[in-house]
């Protein structure tokens, strides 16, 4: 076992627990500031700020159906790939290297092991969600032409400066950094020791098959060549006894 594999196996896990919980991302409306106080003077009239774990409760409320199966499997599924399996998958490595393993579990930790790694998809999710955002930031969700823009500053009393009715900001925060940097280690220390437990599973099958084996009926190679060795030297010393004495005959 290397000593320093539970260490960082640890340190994973305490990074997703707490990337998960830290604030994610923030998701702010700006519009252009107008006169008289409507809108404040950095034009951001609404914020919104996001963990992983309060954008899965957040879920099912942008849909239409909130509580419809297809919303309800698809939370499900965000939890099961993203948060579960990477958790599953570290906590089944440190028990296997803090605790003592019969080679019955080990063998069934195994298969359980390299299908929570492959699984867990906590870097796509977050790669994916990043993305999102950014196409957000870039999108114009609320262009206005020409005589929209002119009603618009007709009914707040001034001329509106913009033909972006709403802009979109997006920050990231650091559970989003804390989560990349759990991911990338998952990436490193779960293949290191997915290795480690392949090469232990490996011994294990072939210290199995060794103990396992029915003797032989047959002499070995070793046992043959004594046999023989023997043979050979008794046909030498008689026909030496002939040679010297052929009455012996």
């Amino acid at each position: 076992r290397r000593w320093y594999v539970a260490p960082f196996l640890v340190l994973n896990l305490l990074l997703v627990t707490c990337g998960c919980a830290l604030p994610a991302f923030q998701i702010n409306l700006r519009s252009p500031p107008l006169a008289g106080n409507l809108i404040p003077l950095d034009g951001t009239f609404s914020k919104s700020s996001y963990s992983v774990y309060g954008f899965v409760a957040k879920l099912p409320e942008l849909s239409e159906e909130p509580n419809s199966f297809k919303t309800r499997f698809s939370q499900f599924t965000f939890v099961f790939f993203v948060i579960i399996c990477i958790n599953l998958h570290v906590m089944m490595m440190l028990h296997v290297w803090m605790c003592k393993v019969s080679s019955r579990k080990l063998a069934l930790v195994h298969p359980v092991a390299h299908f929570l790694f492959v699984c867990s998809s906590l870097d796509v999710a977050l790669i994916s969600m990043v993305i999102t955002l950014v196409e957000m930031e870039a999108s114009d969700i609320a262009w206005m032409s020409p005589s929209q823009q002119h009603f618009v500053g007709k009914v707040v009393g001034t001329p509106y400066p913009s033909r972006h009715g709403v802009r979109v900001s997006i920050s990231l925060g650091a559970g989003t950094w804390v989560l990349f940097l759990a991911a990338l280690l998952h990436n490193v220390i779960g293949r290191f020791a997915l290795a480690l437990l392949e090469r232990a599973v490996s011994a294990l099958d072939k210290w199995q098959d060794e103990t396992s084996r029915p003797p032989s009926p047959h002499p070995s190679d070793g046992e043959v060549g004594s046999l023989a060795k023997g043979f050979f030297n008794q046909l030498a010393s008689d026909f030496n006894g002939f040679v010297g004495n052929p009455k012996r005959l």
